[in-house]
């Protein structure tokens, strides 16, 4: 008799994630690494690179804050957007120019389109996942950062030469 008289129950895969299941320390991104903390980040080119809420793309709901450290070449800047943003009320996303800086640049506390960009001022942007201990509603993100080269600014004044 063959195998397809005999049926056996096989059980639904787990879903494959890149991201933590916890927050138990800080993970520190440096576009320069080639080894990512236990597989945290997936390169999507040579300068652009993906990392997610932990458990995504389960919603993350514990109570301990997540931080994540960007690190891009001197001279240049961070940027980073959020491919996919929900957050539920309470929780929030902060973004800080260095590792030190007390005070956030900018505040998440809503979904934004993915269109819109945040860059650092410094080579370094420290991110804050606050999120809100509360099991409702979907909790989760997954986010691109990039090395973006600070340029320089002009400031232009018009002289009028007076003979």
């Amino acid at each position: 008799q063959g195998a397809c008289l005999n049926p056996t129950t096989t059980t639904a895969p787990v879903p494959v994630t890149l991201a933590p299941p916890t927050c138990d320390a800080p993970n520190f991104l440096d576009k320069e690494g080639t080894t990512f903390f236990f597989r945290k980040i997936q390169i999507l080119s040579m300068s652009t690179f993906q990392f997610y809420s932990p458990g995504y793309p389960a919603s993350y709901s514990k109570p301990k804050t997540c931080i994540y450290v960007m690190t891009v070449n001197p001279g240049d800047v961070v940027e980073i957007h959020f491919v996919d943003l929900q957050l539920i009320p309470g929780s929030s996303i902060q973004l800080f120019n260095t590792f030190a800086d007390q005070n956030p640049f900018e505040t998440i506390t809503t979904d934004i389109p993915s269109s819109k960009y945040f860059a650092s001022t410094t080579n370094v942007m420290k991110m804050a996942f606050v999120a809100a201990n509360d099991k409702a509603g979907v909790n989760r993100w997954e986010a691109e950062f990039s090395s973006k080269n600070k340029g320089l600014l002009f400031d232009y004044r018009r002289f009028d030469i007076l003979a």
